[in-house]
């Protein structure tokens, strides 16, 4: 099955890859090209895969590092390096931008704490602070689901429903929900769930086809039918409802992709998936400061490069093609 033999697996490279280019084309295209390029149905679907990819990824690094007690994620060993990763590159940026700010801009202290605190300036800002809550959140979804799988898929769906409706009552205002991790809490789960139960997964391929397909239905309602869902209403095509069909694509790539065997094409797929956090970064930046005016291709280019400089550079590793 697709972790048992601990080998690298090029699906996560391809799903990490797809989905940074995907966060690049996304915000290239106004709302409009979006909805007329049917981009609710996978454009849209990039933070949403990285999310299931991510508790795919840290199941498997808990497994690796036989990380089998709940205390044992937050030894500063494990927890050290996983900060590094996402706070050392986050962190230059951040200067970066502080700099330019500073050059061209006034801008207060308060309001340069305010966007250090959430996630920087440019779009996608709320991701790095959803990854340094996911990993306290980890370990609570992964033992559950290692012990009680049905009841963490249950209880996750719940607790994912009731923060919507409670975000809705309070309300809870859009920048404060956008910063949560907890509106990707089930897409998180059902990644772990993929971990610990791909035979099962495959098992329920019917049940899952049918429920990708509402899912993708659910999307043509709210994007192009003009409903609107009563509790969903903040980014209601990434929202609950929307998770089975990210889920059943995440699924096909797992089934079909990690039999590619042309050697270019899987180490250049290696390459941009080591450095898709740079290359998150890197786009941030690019799209705030009102460069992406350039075409599509352009945009691409231009961010995959500078993110993988960015990760090599930062990292002082050596870039290696397999030919």
């Amino acid at each position: 099955m697709f972790f048992e033999n601990g080998n690298r697996l090029i699906a996560i490279d391809f799903l990490k890859t797809v989905s940074i280019v995907l966060v690049i084309l996304n915000h290239s295209l106004s709302v409009e090209q979006n909805d007329m390029v049917l981009g609710p149905f996978w454009l849209d679907m990039a933070v949403p895969f990285f999310m299931i990819v991510t508790g795919i990824t840290y199941s498997m690094s808990a497994d690796r590092k036989g990380i089998d007690k709940f205390g044992s994620w937050f030894k500063w060993k494990n927890i050290n390096k996983k900060l590094s990763r996402i706070l050392i590159p986050y962190s230059i940026i951040i200067i970066l931008e502080a700099m330019s700010y500073g050059i061209s801009s006034s801008q207060s202290l308060g309001i340069f704490m305010y966007k250090v605190v959430t996630g920087g300036w440019g779009p996608g800002s709320y991701y790095i602070p959803v990854l340094i809550q996911l990993l306290v959140v980890f370990p609570i979804l992964f033992f559950s689901s290692k012990k009680y799988p049905k009841t963490t898929i249950v209880l996750a769906f719940s607790f994912h429903l009731v923060f919507d409706i409670v975000a809705n009552i309070l309300p809870i205002a859009d920048w404060i929900y956008r910063l949560s991790v907890f509106r990707y809490l089930v897409f998180i789960v059902v990644g772990i769930t993929l971990y610990n139960y791909p035979k099962k997964v495959l098992e329920w391929k019917r049940k899952l086809i049918i429920l990708a397909l509402l899912s993708a239905a659910y999307i043509w309602m709210c994007t192009y039918y003009g409903y609107m869902p009563s509790i969903f209403i903040k980014w209601n095509t990434t929202s609950l409802p929307t998770v089975f069909w990210a889920f059943g694509l995440v699924v096909l790539a797992f089934k079909y992709i990690n039999d590619m065997k042309e050697i270019r094409i899987r180490n250049m797929i290696e390459i941009i998936s080591n450095g898709t956090l740079h290359i998150y970064l890197v786009q941030m930046v690019y799209f705030h400061f009102d460069f992406g005016r350039l075409n599509l291709v352009i945009n691409i280019l231009l961010c995959l490069i500078v993110g993988i400089l960015f990760y090599y550079i930062e990292g002082r590793k050596s870039i290696y093609i397999r030919v």
